[in-house]
């Protein structure tokens, strides 16, 4: 999708051993090292953990969605919400996806 950034925290290799057919290994980063991570997010202090949170809402998913693809509670995913709506001083999920577009765009035009 053209509005999501890509995901660099995937890695795939090839994986061969004698005597076993081919195969794919994917791994995937829990939380992206310090220099992947959004300049936006870390503008307003968010934890990895909310910085994901924060992706998924950018992506359209919902609360329960949102819990169900990191393996947490809907209301885990809601105390996430409160905490980023918080740090970037919005009061709505749109405001806050619509900053963060604005201040991301603006970071890396620097």
């Amino acid at each position: 999708r053209s509005h999501e950034r890509p995901d660099s925290r995937c890695e795939v290799r090839r994986v061969a051993a004698r005597g076993l057919s081919p195969m794919v290994l994917v791994t995937i980063r829990s939380s992206p090292a310090e220099g992947e991570r959004d300049p936006a997010a870390l503008r307003w202090g968010l934890t990895p953990r909310q910085e994901s949170v924060l992706d998924l809402v950018a992506s359209g998913l919902s609360n329960k969605q949102i819990g169900a693809r990191l393996g947490i509670r809907e209301g885990t995913v809601e105390l996430h919400m409160s905490a980023i709506l918080r740090k970037a001083r919005v009061e709505s999920r749109v405001a806050v996806v619509a900053k963060y577009w604005s201040d991301a765009g603006e970071l890396r035009r620097r």
